[in-house]
């Protein structure tokens, strides 16, 4: 499930940039607040786990107290408010966020892993998913397994799962990283050629330097 993780992770990493980038600096930034706000905060009245840094979430996903319904919705809701949140100018860091949404992902993967092959606890999967979530969205895949094991406390029986799935996400996510840059450059390419002034064709500069024998003959 690694790679699926790690595409995930660009995903995120690229819809958070872009929300961050178009976040208002004029009188349009008090409007996005009283709008993005107050909509959380009425979220929050049905779905209280929505409200902090994720931390809460992640951890309700670690020890098993989310079911796989609850999961999705969250995951989605929880996707939509750290994006509303960045484009209305609201500032932070990244690593709790994606801790929560590596955790549900993985329930709801690790749900459907258990239809084809029943093993294990969904909060394993949560703890798995948030590590290799992390490492490609923070891009620090030894600091996520740390940062995993010592928030979870979880055995030495982890850790290849762990590091299987890491290095799975990383993978992946380098692979997009370099796909979005190739993109981007034949972009840029295609965009300098058109804006490129078009050259006279050598017909023209050919008819425009050769000698007028007409002229020649009435001189003589």
């Amino acid at each position: 499930m690694g790679p699926l993780f790690g595409f995930a992770a660009y995903a995120f990493v690229r819809a958070t940039q872009a929300a961050g980038a178009r976040a208002p600096k004029d009188w349009h930034l008090p409007v996005w607040c009283a709008v993005v706000f107050p909509a959380i905060g009425l979220l929050a009245f049905v779905f209280p786990q929505l409200l902090g840094n994720g931390k809460g979430l992640a951890q309700a996903g670690f020890q098993n107290d989310l079911g796989v319904r609850l999961a999705a919705l969250l995951l989605v809701l929880r996707f939509v408010v750290i994006l509303g949140a960045l484009r209305a100018g609201a500032a932070g860091g990244l690593l709790t966020p994606g801790l929560s949404i590596g955790g549900l992902l993985g329930i709801i993967l690790g749900s459907l892993w258990q239809q084809m092959w029943p093993a294990g606890s969904l909060a394993g999967f949560a703890i798995v998913g948030s590590a290799a979530f992390l490492a490609s969205s923070m891009k620090m895949p030894l600091t996520a397994l740390v940062l995993i094991v010592e928030f979870t406390r979880v055995g030495h029986d982890f850790l290849i799962p762990i590091s299987l799935a890491v290095a799975g996400s990383i993978s992946v996510f380098q692979l997009c990283v370099q796909i979005g840059a190739r993109r981007a450059r034949i972009s840029a390419s295609a965009g300098f050629a058109a804006a490129k002034p078009a050259m006279p064709s050598l017909e023209h500069l050919d008819g425009s330097l050769r000698p007028n024998r007409n002229h020649h003959h009435l001189q003589s």
